[in-house]
């Protein structure tokens, strides 16, 4: 069974603004891009300026190619129009779209998210001129993804969104609709399975497989050390555990992976299998004995932790 497979080098140890900048009077994407939008990305009214432009504001929501559920690339994107007889020539300051996120609707509570209050960010762009001719439209927009915004803190769900959208003369504010956020992890399933093999020396392996249970293509994306290992004395896998892979401090590479799974497939690549000492284990302080084990796999920006069998672990 063959799957869609990446590995993209992440060379960039600071985070840098993707900045608004035009792409032209047309679509946004384009021809051979692979994007396409969700159906639950829902636009702002349309707002008119004191320059005589018209804007509006949506957040696109776009799902990588060949995938229906998995990590979503947010585009907040603002369309300028020029309804007048005359040309119009708006100054724009760097990194134009501003993305402001909420749980309600916008004005009954501050955001949830802001873009300017991320951390790290620098804007590395200039202010830049567009002219718009009569009837002309364009659209300037960013894009990030949606776990960006999600983190460690804020829930799948339903949310609301603002552009403050930088003009030189001020910015202005422009509801852009709302839409349902998520880490893209439904419809899977997890068999975790370990086993003690060898002899000089034993070696604990650890193998997760995962399966597309739903009736859509799910995008996975995972990194190097997207698996990690706990063991304890106690089948209730519960409270502080004896060992734990992730206290170990292992160097581990910086790439993206991922694959795309048809409904009913299943994938177990590498980054989902470890092969550990069990000398490593139990070191000098461990006992020998039965140990229960328990996996944690990070997948598409979310950790799934699951029972891993169990085992005699000696020396």
């Amino acid at each position: 069974m063959k799957h869609m497979l990446f590995a993209t080098l992440l060379t960039l140890p600071v985070i840098v603004a993707a900045c608004g900048l035009p792409i032209g009077p047309a679509d946004a994407d384009p021809p051979g891009s692979g994007l396409r939008e969700l159906p639950a990305t829902v636009p702002g009214p349309e707002v008119r300026g004191e320059d005589g432009i018209a804007y509006q504001a949506e957040v696109k929501l776009s799902p990588e190619p060949g995938a229906d559920v998995g990590p979503v690339l947010l585009r907040p994107t603002v369309m300028l129009r020029n309804p007048g007889t005359q040309p119009v020539a708006v100054q724009l300051d760097g990194c134009t779209v501003r993305l402001r996120v909420f749980r309600d609707v916008p004005g009954s509570a501050p955001p949830v998210w802001d873009w300017e209050r991320r951390r790290g960010i620098q804007c590395m762009q200039d202010p830049y001129p567009v002219t718009l001719a009569p009837g002309q439209a364009r659209e300037i927009q960013d894009a990030f993804d949606a776990h960006v915004v999600l983190g460690d803190s804020l829930p799948p769900g339903h949310y609301y969104f603002t552009i403050s959208f930088q003009r030189s003369a001020g910015a202005i504010e422009l509801p852009a609709g709302d839409a349902t956020l998520d880490f893209g992890v439904q419809g899977l399933s997890y068999r975790a399975e370990t086993q003690v093999t060898g002899t000089a020396p034993r070696q604990l392996r650890t193998e997760v497989t995962v399966t597309n249970t739903s009736s859509q293509r799910v995008r996975l994306e995972y990194g190097h050390c997207a698996l990690s290992i706990r063991a304890y004395r106690t089948p209730e896998r519960s409270g502080r555990p004896a060992w734990d892979e992730r206290l170990l401090g292992r160097p581990c590479p910086a790439y993206l992976a991922g694959s795309t799974l048809r409904p009913g497939e299943s994938v177990s690549p590498s980054q989902f299998r470890s092969s550990i000492p069990v000398r490593e284990i139990l070191g000098d302080s461990l006992p020998e004995g039965g140990y229960y084990f328990s996996a944690s796999l990070a997948l598409n920006w979310q950790m799934a932790t699951m029972p891993a069998g169990e085992g005699e672990l000696r020396r």
